[in-house]
């Protein structure tokens, strides 16, 4: 049934064992105390808990999902950083070493999660071909749209100190959009985000965000229009 995107009557998935969950959970927040907060343990958490919800909706396994999810930004460099394309791999190396300590966890789904976090990163890795993959990378990238996506958007922005937009043309109308430089820019990108979805599920959670992100953007255009001179 992997890679399926099926709904089923009574969705077939392969459980957690929660105490092996909860053990991933503990090693995992070791890896997220780095001051990047749109990076943080609670956007893992929350990228996991829709992960699950996708994962009883399409029957996926989910001692490959959890994994996959609690360690897809185990290491994260900033992305102006020549080094941001190796996060993904990075972060694929950090969950084999640690399901590799762990004597129950088993050994044989190993290269399977190693694969989904290889593949969620836009960009920079393979596009997602299992049904695990699938939901990491959509679980993942609705994180990327709607209210959560603004929070994440400019707290990053003050981190890597980018100016929250180009005061002389803030919606890039008449000058090429650098995501590098504004954070207004790269936010005018994730409208598209649902483009990209793969599971019906995260593609009609995506629209109801997507709209929230939209009206956000008009109102903003009206705030900014309202303060010129």
């Amino acid at each position: 049934m992997a890679g399926q995107l099926l709904k089923y009557d009574e969705p077939y998935y392969i459980a957690m064992d929660k105490k092996l969950e909860d053990e991933l959970i503990s090693i995992a927040k070791q890896y997220y105390d780095n001051g990047d907060i749109a990076h943080d343990f609670s956007h893992v958490m929350r990228v996991l808990n829709i992960a699950k919800k996708l994962s009883m909706e399409y029957g996926a396994d989910m001692p490959v999902v959890v994994p996959a999810v609690l360690f897809h930004d185990a290491v994260v460099y900033n992305k102006n950083s020549p080094k941001n394309a190796n996060s993904a791999k990075e972060s694929a190396e950090v969950a084999e070493k640690v399901l590799l300590s762990i004597p129950s966890y088993p050994k044989d789904k190993i290269e399977r999660v190693k694969d989904a976090i290889l593949c969620h990163s836009y960009g920079h890795g393979n596009e997602p071909e299992s049904l695990e993959a699938k939901i990491l990378y959509d679980a993942d990238k609705l994180e990327a749209t709607g209210a959560i996506a603004i929070m994440r958007t400019f707290s990053y922005a003050q981190l890597v100190k980018k100016k929250f937009y180009d005061v002389e043309d803030p919606f890039a109308e008449n000058r090429e959009a650098d995501n590098s430089k504004y954070a207004l820019d790269y936010l005018t990108t994730l409208t598209r985000i649902n483009e990209r979805l793969h599971t019906p599920l995260a593609k009609h959670i995506a629209e109801r965000r997507r709209a929230f992100l939209l009206s956000f953007l008009e109102e903003l255009r009206e705030e900014l229009g309202e303060a010129e001179n």
